[in-house]
């Protein structure tokens, strides 16, 4: 997909628990989604911030046809775009519309369009970096750490995309590729 996920159903047409109180989102054990700083407004542009347990649900997070992608799925779309170095570029909006100054040399040449819809952590301070970072969760994680799971960053600074394990609980964009 060329754009953030927006869904608040599984494909079975079941809900994805919406939560909007902090306290309530770091309990969970559960799939969950929530807008950034819950403002409707941001649907739209930025889709849904899922936690990884909504990605893991075997009730399906993306429409039929479609999945997360794992981690090695995005390895392979970051070697066909040269490299995870420069393979950032290539995969970020071009515009300074929604991504932060300086949005260095992206081109966009993917047709990803990644924008940086931001982050929803767990601490008091719940939102950060819109308009600075696109994370997005892939379906991998670690069987010996039942906490973390592969995600995928984007910064508006960088020309690379970068890969690193983060907590389960976090909310991040998802994509979904075809089957």
């Amino acid at each position: 997909m060329a754009e953030n996920l927006r869904a608040v159903h599984y494909r079975d047409g079941s809900p994805i628990e919406n939560v909007t109180e902090i306290f309530n989102w770091t309990s969970l054990a559960s799939g969950a989604w929530c807008y950034y700083e819950n403002d409707t407004l941001n649907r739209s542009i930025y889709g849904g911030l899922y936690n990884w347990f909504a990605v893991d649900d075997p009730r399906n997070i993306c429409p039929a046809g479609w999945h997360v992608p794992s981690d090695e799925e995005f390895t392979q779309l970051e070697e066909y775009l040269g490299g995870s170095d420069y393979a950032g570029i290539k995969m970020r909006e071009v515009s300074q519309v929604h991504w932060a100054s300086p949005n260095i040399g992206a081109t966009n040449e993917s047709g990803f369009t990644a924008i940086p819809g931001g982050t929803r952590y767990w601490s008091h301070s719940d939102f950060f970096y819109q308009g600075y970072f696109a994370t997005f969760w892939t379906s991998s994680s670690l069987t010996t750490d039942t906490q973390r799971a592969w995600y995928r960053y984007l910064a508006t600074n960088e020309v690379k995309i970068e890969s690193s394990l983060w907590w389960k609980i976090t909310g991040f964009s998802v994509r979904c590729i075809r089957d």
